[in-house]
């Protein structure tokens, strides 16, 4: 439903009015094609008939779009959208403002992100989904005044596509979703995942395990396991360099709930367990980040295992070195996030300019760097 801005009929069908006008402007529409429904345009923005009728009649009268009894509405000449620059952008971050400065890789997306808009004279808005004040719904985004939004690491399907039908530009960032085609920036994942198998493979390692991360929908609710496009990709790209290679994968998948970091500790803390009491126990495993590598290899630790010795430990991605007590660094695909910034915001001005609908999605690579948890597989 849309919310307008003021209590003014007159403000509500001019967002109206705004928002047909972009989606001829940027949906590729030309002079000729029918344009929806009046009908269909009153479910797709939530208003009544009158207003589109009214939104209708300003883009009349601006020569914009020509109607037809008993045929339709049609576009009678080519839109433009104010603003084609990008003057503001709108950074739409699944979690509070605070988490994008205490985790490393969101402050070298918003690095990137910022030091691309600075180039070219652009203002961030940042818009949290965990503040009630924020006007975050994907309708008052829209009618913010912002020139095109990055959904920084939003997962929720429905939000997502909500979000497409607002006719603006759009671009998701560390996510590839299913519910609307749209660009997205994310990182190489099944290649860095092949690129840690390889190298276990090389010294030696046969009895390769997988350890599963954890992501949650903040809409939904953070005690929720869901599967992300990374989760997905990053278990994929393990499971077919083992095939490759002749080996057998075996993936450990976090499900059902996660109960903060402690209930997460208490998960990697069963898998090292049910691992290390196993007689053909595995002699290296892939984590799906260097988080997850520090939680699980301290476990093991505990447990009495020496790293690498015993077991090496390598993770898919990260964008810093984490420690595996008592002092080895792990050895992980470092994926440059500040260029994931970057590139989301030329995509976004790249959307601004072109009406292609169809979206594209730009991978980040990664460099593996050799830290201390990895060592030739020892002698059984």
């Amino acid at each position: 439903m849309i919310a307008p801005t003021t209590n003014s009929r007159q403000s509500l069908r001019l967002q109206i009015a705004a928002r047909i006008r972009r989606k001829i402007a940027l949906g590729g529409l030309t002079p000729g094609d029918a344009l929806p429904t009046y009908r269909q345009l009153c479910k797709e923005y939530g208003v009544s008939l009158m207003t589109v009728r009214r939104a209708m009649q300003i883009l009349a009268d601006e020569g914009i779009v020509r109607g037809f009894p008993g045929k339709g509405t049609f576009v009678a000449q080519q839109a433009t959208v104010l603003g084609r620059k990008l003057a503001q952008i709108g950074l739409v971050f699944y979690g509070d403002r605070s988490t994008l400065f205490t985790r490393q890789y969101l402050s070298e997306i918003l690095c990137g992100i910022l030091r691309k808009t600075d180039g070219l004279s652009t203002d961030v808005r940042i818009m949290s989904l965990r503040r009630e004040s924020e006007r975050v719904q994907p309708a008052d985004v829209a009618d913010s005044g912002v020139d095109g939004v990055l959904l920084l690491g939003v997962v929720n399907e429905d939000y997502i596509a909500a979000m497409a039908r607002q006719d603006l530009p759009v671009v998701v960032v560390d996510n590839i979703p299913q519910a609307a085609k749209l660009d997205c920036v994310a990182c190489e994942n099944d290649q860095a995942a092949r690129r840690i198998v390889d190298h276990l493979f090389q010294l030696g390692h046969r009895r390769i395990d997988y350890i599963d991360g954890r992501a949650a929908d903040p809409m939904v609710g953070w005690e929720m396991v869901i599967e992300t496009s990374d989760l997905r990709e990053r278990r994929e790209g393990y499971e077919l360099a083992m095939r490759a290679h002749g080996l057998m994968p075996r993936s450990h998948v976090h499900g059902g709930r996660a109960y903060g970091e402690d209930g997460h500790m208490k998960w990697m803390q069963s898998i090292a367990r049910s691992v290390t009491g196993e007689s053909n126990r595995a002699t290296a495993l892939v984590t799906y980040d260097t988080h997850t590598a520090a939680l699980v290899g301290g476990a093991f630790v505990e447990l009495g295992l020496r790293i690498p010795r015993d077991l090496s430990i390598a993770a898919v991605s990260g964008c810093e070195p984490e420690a595996i007590p008592p002092d080895g660094n792990v050895t992980y695909n470092r994926m440059d996030f500040v260029e994931m910034g970057e590139q989301a915001v030329y995509l976004l001005q790249k959307r601004l300019e072109e009406k292609s609908p169809e979206g594209t999605i730009t991978r980040i690579g990664g460099t593996l760097l050799i830290g201390e948890t990895t060592a030739p597989a020892p002698s059984v």
